[in-house]
């Protein structure tokens, strides 16, 4: 067994469950590394294991809650999964032992979709592919990326401890992802291609117009966090690569159509085409989503614009 100590942190609410992926990889790590596996939840839970600690940490973001965490856990690596991840077990698995064992800061996999039995859940997954197979790995790609996965990361405390220090804000991913790219020199990271995870989707268009209004009261604070400092440019082409991409895809078209209908179907198919994953049968569903999720878009920069939406 290696010397290493990995701490796996999931957070639930009142109502939600331990995932099982959160016990299948402590039992699973423990055979390579010392385990600290934790819950931080709004109230104390039982029935959690004998090996589970429990931290009560009621009215708060994740972002804050890790900070919090590391006073009540001291390990070298802290792995951090949202309760409805259903993990990959095998690839997270390789991610972590990859990262321990190249001495890496901060590493993460690509997300999916757990299910995409309605409507709903099948634009989501379009969104899932656009945000964690597109544009995402594009950005770091060209060394403009600032964010990373928020459903599941690994980072080494002492190299990523600071990047804890922004104020309160519902983006995690955001924050963390700005602080590594601010001190990239410095930092060894490892983004894998592999999906390591599947996240539960949104069963709603409440809850997507819900969740894009966290996204921009997050957004606003990396705003006010980053304006004097040479984060801000990432900043601000993460909210264009994010939200006004579809602008410059409608004017394109646009564009196109003016041209010529055969230069508009030879530039309309083949972007669709990729923003499907390259899959036919999720073709049409990506013809939706473009007409459909511009709107979600719009309420956020809507809510961004007004701090008490």
């Amino acid at each position: 067994m290696d010397q290493y100590k990995v701490c796996i942190i999931s957070f639930l609410r009142n109502d939600e469950l331990k995932p099982q992926s959160f016990d299948i990889l402590n039992k699973k790590l423990a055979n390579h590394y010392t385990v600290i596996p934790v819950i931080i939840s709004e109230s104390e839970l039982n029935d959690l294991g004998s090996d589970v600690m429990n931290i009560v940490i009621p009215n708060s973001t994740k972002y804050r809650r890790i900070k919090i965490a590391f006073n009540f856990v001291d390990t070298d690596y802290y792995f951090c999964m949202d309760s409805d991840i259903i993990l990959d077990i095998d690839k997270t698995l390789s991610l972590i032992r990859h990262t321990i064992e190249k001495d890496l800061d901060i590493s993460w996999g690509r997300i999916g979709v757990s299910r995409t039995g309605n409507l709903i859940e099948k634009l989501i997954d379009i969104d899932k592919i656009l945000s964690h197979s597109i544009i995402r790995p594009t950005l770091w790609k060209l060394n403009i990326g600032i964010t990373i996965p928020g459903q599941t990361f690994l980072f080494k405390k002492e190299s990523l401890i600071q990047a804890f220090n922004f104020r309160n804000t519902f983006l995690d991913d955001l924050a963390v992802g700005t602080y590594v790219r601010k001190n990239i020199r410095s930092l060894k990271i490892s983004p894998t291609k592999n999906t390591i995870g599947f996240e539960a989707p949104s069963k709603t268009f409440a809850e997507l117009l819900d969740q894009r209004k966290r996204w921009a009261n997050g957004y606003r604070s990396m705003i006010l966090d980053t304006k004097n400092t040479s984060s801000f440019k990432y900043v601000l082409i993460h909210g264009f690569s994010y939200h006004f991409l579809w602008i410059f895809l409608f004017g394109l078209f646009g564009l196109a159509l003016w041209l010529n209908i055969y230069i508009f179907a030879l530039t309309l198919i083949p972007t669709i085409f990729f923003l499907s994953g390259k899959s036919l049968p999720k073709f049409f569903y990506s013809i939706i989503y473009l007409a459909i999720f511009p709107f979600f878009h719009i309420w956020w920069f809507y809510c961004f614009l007004e701090k008490d939406a």
